[in-house]
């Protein structure tokens, strides 16, 4: 099993909306990939639907890290640094991501209705 396999676990329990199960199967995936990059912006996601806003940011920001253009990333940092209350990080996120295609994002009305 690759990395890949882990993480299309991942987004299936993700997708059933069972963040805290999906986790684990990111973990293994960035195990496995240290540079996977989906793998983080997906382990970001999560974090962020548990509001769990300082790991939330630290995935995104290997993410970016990894691949500077990744839109995505930029857009769910800067939701995580808005709701942990940096507006500033992110107002610069979400200029940065502005300039980038970004594919699913996270929006903040879904990380409130828990």
């Amino acid at each position: 099993m690759d990395a890949n396999y882990f993480y299309k676990q991942g987004r299936g329990l993700a997708d059933q909306e069972k963040f805290d199960e999906a986790i684990p199967l990111y973990n293994q995936a960035l195990q496995l990939d240290p540079k996977f990059t989906l793998g983080y912006n997906a382990r970001c996601y999560a974090h962020l639907r548990l509001q769990e806003y300082k790991p939330a940011i630290a995935d995104c920001s290997e993410a970016i890290r990894l691949n500077p253009s990744y839109g995505n990333a930029y857009r769910n940092r800067a939701v995580a640094r808005k709701l942990a209350g940096d507006r500033a990080g992110a107002a610069e996120d979400f200029r940065r991501a502005d300039g980038y295609d970004h594919v699913a994002q996270v929006q903040p009305s879904k990380l409130t209705s828990k």
